[in-house]
């Protein structure tokens, strides 16, 4: 059998012990490629969480729990804004729609709530992707809310899934009784969850007034949301090139300025 032998460059012979020859020959005329160079182990990097670096088993565990890096004067902000924005609408939804005559606004309401629905369920139940904000990150201590949804809220979140978000084979036809949304029971499920959320959350990193509207009872909450939250819709009228521009609209949820 004809040896093989190896050829390197005047670069190659200089890069050091991680450079292998470009080429093999043999006599035969069979070029046989080389192995690459090898790459040196990349050095560890930490996982940074509210200024926080995160090493060796805590990062795997951090990571682990899907937790945001928003810093906790972030998580504050964020709080009373957009999930104050997920509570309120699911609580006056809540409130708006049983007793409804059947009709495109009952409709569009309904569909509105499962979003609602769902997006609670992921907040607190889930552990939630790589830009989620979740239940989680509202505690000081990682691992402090293990992500569990009861069997009813899981059911609930995948027909809204299947029956809502996505156009599946799910979806279901004519109505069904099957097909209908028992409002009030899944409401009693979130709020169960929410109330035990905010007597649990860190003061440093979950809004102080919205805290204060999960431990009021379903009654009192619909008139603190009315009384504290301005639920507004922005026209773009500032720039009407087309007519497509001055009828797009979005949302916004605040919570009002003490007087």
């Amino acid at each position: 059998m004809p040896e093989c032998g190896g050829i390197a460059s005047e670069e190659d012979s200089r890069a050091g012990p991680h450079r292998r020859p470009a080429l093999f020959f043999c006599p035969a005329g069979r070029i046989i490629p080389a192995l690459r160079r090898r790459e040196p182990p990349a050095t560890p990097q930490p996982t940074t969480v509210g200024g926080f670096n995160f090493w060796g088993p805590a990062r795997a565990l951090v990571e682990s729990f899907g937790m945001t890096p928003l810093s906790d004067s972030q998580l504050i902000e964020f709080s009373g804004e957009h999930l104050l924005h997920e509570l309120s609408m699911f609580w006056e939804l809540t409130a708006i729609l049983p007793g409804r005559s059947p009709g495109l606004e009952t409709s569009a309401l309904l569909e509105s709530w499962v979003i609602h629905l769902r997006n609670l369920i992921d907040f607190f139940c889930q552990l939630g992707r790589s830009d989620d904000v979740t239940a989680q990150d509202f505690f000081d201590t990682p691992g402090a809310w293990p992500p569990t949804t009861p069997v009813v809220l899981e059911k609930a979140r995948g027909r809204a899934n299947k029956e809502l978000s996505h156009l599946t084979l799910a979806r279901k036809s004519g109505n069904p009784p099957e097909k209908a949304w028992p409002v009030n029971e899944l409401f009693g499920e979130i709020e169960t969850i929410a109330k035990d959320f905010a007597a649990k959350a860190s003061d440093r990193k979950f809004h102080a007034k919205v805290r204060e509207f999960l431990r009021l009872p379903r009654a009192e909450a619909r008139i603190w949301i009315h009384e504290n939250v301005i639920h507004s819709n922005v026209i773009a009228h500032n720039f009407p090139s087309t007519p497509l521009d001055r009828d797009a609209l979005s949302t916004a949820t605040v919570i009002k300025r003490n007087r």
